[in-house]
């Protein structure tokens, strides 16, 4: 993010994207804006979110660089190496790769513990996450739904209020499809080891024009 530079005088370049994207010309590019710059966001997934971190590195990029919830995890230390002034934003500190004390840990640590019972591997993201939270979605609507209709039960998540995931409330709305209020914690890496540093959940959503219907001040349910 440019330090009070006007949008179109910004730095800006361009790659084909996929696991296999290669930025190191542009990172050394990216060296001589970085001096305009706070920090770097990478809106990728991993391998290609983790190589790029690392590229931006070598080539001389000592920014904080942000990462989302898709360039985390175990990855992220195998493909980045000891990389520093990192951060990224999973649904949890996930014991396989992170250190802390991440909203409602012991239930996380038990949530990984019984995967890895099941799959015989350690959970290497948080992404699984989703998954047991929306089977929990399910239920409580199908319970205020009264049966398995589809319709009732569509009607049911988008009405029925907050639902407890496993690490935040969070909700549907008739409005917003997606899930209203679920935080993410903030992830520190320094020299390759993630450490739990925070817990943060969207209070605004910019509308940029791309229509998208979640837009707006948004409910929170975290402290």
């Amino acid at each position: 993010m440019a330090r009070g530079i006007p949008p179109s005088s910004r730095w800006r370049n361009e790659f084909v994207g996929g696991e296999n994207a290669d930025i190191s010309a542009q990172a050394t590019r990216a060296k001589s804006a970085a001096a305009n710059a706070e920090f770097v966001y990478i809106g990728s997934w991993n391998p290609a979110g983790s190589v790029a971190a690392r590229q931006l590195r070598e080539a001389g990029v000592q920014l904080p660089i942000v990462a989302n919830q898709s360039s985390d995890g175990l990855l992220t230390s195998q493909v980045a190496g000891n990389i520093s002034d990192y951060y990224s934003l999973p649904l949890a500190c996930m014991p396989a790769y992170c250190t802390g004390e991440g909203p409602n840990q012991k239930e996380v640590d038990k949530f990984s513990e019984e995967f890895e019972a099941a799959y015989h591997e350690k959970l290497s993201n948080s992404y699984p996450i989703n998954g047991y939270d929306l089977g929990r979605v399910l239920k409580q609507a199908i319970e205020k739904a009264g049966g398995d209709e589809p319709e009732a039960i569509g009607k049911a998540i988008t009405t029925m209020g907050p639902v407890e995931g496993l690490t935040s409330k969070f909700e549907f709305t008739e409005a917003c499809h997606r899930p209203v209020g679920q935080s993410r914690v903030i992830i520190q890496w320094t020299n390759g080891k993630a450490k739990y540093l925070s817990t943060l959940a969207p209070k605004l959503i910019p509308d940029i024009g791309d229509a998208n219907p979640c837009t707006g001040p948004q409910k929170t349910f975290t402290e």
